[in-house]
């Protein structure tokens, strides 16, 4: 296996790992928080669960763009960017 590719995988994962574990740590003193701010701790679970409807929204609104694009851009050369170009490997193949 190549040792770059294994280093960048390695970078990915433990800054996914950063990204949860902070994610726990935002659950678990978020009660105490909604305290402070005079926010009833029942409200708490629904905040949460706003909070995860937005940045799915948020990362399906992201990727519309690219679904929708025609694939005459794709022969483009100007727009075949890699970043551009490595949105459409999530997207479902039913959405084709």
């Amino acid at each position: 296996m190549n040792s770059v590719s294994t280093r960048v995988g390695l970078y990915f994962g433990l800054l996914q790992l950063f990204f949860w574990l902070s994610w726990v740590e935002y659950v678990i003193y978020l009660p105490k928080l909604a305290a402070q701010a005079g926010i009833d701790r029942g409200v708490v679970p629904w905040i949460l669960v706003l909070d995860q409807a937005i940045f799915a929204l948020c990362d399906w609104g992201a990727l519309l763009p690219r679904v929708k694009m025609p694939a005459r851009f794709d022969s483009l050369p100007h727009l075949r960017m890699p970043a551009w170009r490595g949105l459409s490997w999530p997207v479902p193949p039913c959405w084709w």
